[in-house]
């Protein structure tokens, strides 16, 4: 089941700790783990520092170590067009006890306090400090605090029990060969998905209605069948659903590096699998912090509609491979697709 999230009006009620999920406000690292260096979050185009733009704690069933999502976006207009302009940095924490362990993942976004069954909002802003520390409860440990530009909101998590009008893509023959045999034993990995997908006309657009933020054009025929089940609340921010479907806004033809170099975990060789996507509908709620002056960001901006995108698609590594001693925080793939038809896939090399 995919849980999907709605940006809250509200700023969160409770101070955050680095177990909370939320958009804008300041990244909050696990105990004892440093924020994450300017190499990591620098963008490729600019080489300036991207701003932090949400939270995700995400852990896996199965595993012993408390998990988040850091995703980090560069406005600067040149790096928006390029698509080239995110970034997603994955950090985990070994915890001694045993998580009740499971033999599937869990697929909860579960802040420390799990109570939240009806989708109560999460998160709040906690200063404005780099290096500054917020106590983490029930341990003496110290979470390190990385600075964001963006207004803090909670996110309202629910279950999708609306049933979209896609289904999976079938396979365009013309485009791929005998290869594609190799991946059929697994159906959620990152490479059956992008190997798959063909455009195809679901249903008819004048259901939708056009945005005035968005080109003419931009959404696929599968993302506006998605879009036309959401019902009254509209499409969600965010949707959640760890090594279940993507919803793509098509595809380019993709060439066999293009998959190999991205749908493979750099680290350890296993198979990526998608996990989070990000829809546009997250500009409604995404504003600049208060204390900032307007001027530092680039004029060319639109203040009131910061991410020129459709759809962003992020996918980890199966295992979520990770070493206790050595690692602090390891990159993942993203596919952005902007509101310009452009679509790019971003992987560490």
């Amino acid at each position: 089941m995919a849980l999907i999230g709605y940006i809250s009006s509200q700023t969160p009620g409770h101070v955050l700790n680095s177990f909370d999920s939320f958009l804008g406000g300041n990244l909050i690292t696990f105990p004892s783990v440093k924020p994450p260096s300017l190499d990591k979050i620098q963008c490729i185009i600019c080489h300036d520092s991207m701003d932090f733009l949400m939270q995700l704690y995400c852990p896996i069933g199965d595993s012993k170590y408390h998990r988040a999502l850091y995703i980090f976006v560069c406005l600067k207009a040149p790096c928006q067009m390029s698509g080239n302009n995110w970034k997603v940095l994955r950090s985990q924490y070994f915890t001694e006890f045993d998580r009740n362990l499971q033999s599937e993942p869990c697929t909860n976004w579960c802040a420390e306090d799990d109570s939240d069954s009806d989708g109560e909002s999460w998160g709040q802003d906690v200063g404005r400090n780099i290096e500054t520390h917020c106590e983490v409860e029930n341990s003496n440990e110290r979470s390190s605090v990385f600075n964001g530009r963006f207004r803090c909101y909670s996110i309202d998590i629910y279950e999708d029990s609306t049933t979209s009008n896609f289904t999976e893509p079938e396979i365009d023959t013309a485009n791929h060969n005998d290869n594609d045999n190799q991946i059929k034993s697994n159906s959620s990995s990152m490479k059956y998905f992008l190997s798959r997908w063909s455009e195809k006309a679901v249903i008819d657009k004048e259901f939708i209605e056009e945005d005035d933020n968005t080109c003419p054009g931009s959404f696929s025929d599968a993302l506006l069948s998605h879009i036309i089940s959401r019902g009254e609340y509209g499409c969600e921010d965010i949707r959640y659903c760890w090594s279940g479907q993507p919803i793509f806004n098509g595809l380019p033809s993709l060439s066999a590096c293009d998959l190999t170099n991205s749908s493979i975990c750099h680290r350890c060789g296993t198979e990526r699998v998608f996990e989070l996507q990000i829809f546009s509908t997250i500009n409604n709620s995404l504003k600049l912090s208060t204390t900032l002056n307007e001027k530092d960001f680039d004029e060319m901006i639109n203040l009131n509609w910061l991410l020129n995108i459709v759809t962003v698609l992020i996918f980890t590594c199966r295992n979520s491979c990770w070493s206790q001693i050595t690692d602090d925080w390891i990159e993942e793939c993203i596919i952005v697709q902007t509101d310009k038809n452009v679509t790019k896939i971003i992987s560490p090399l």
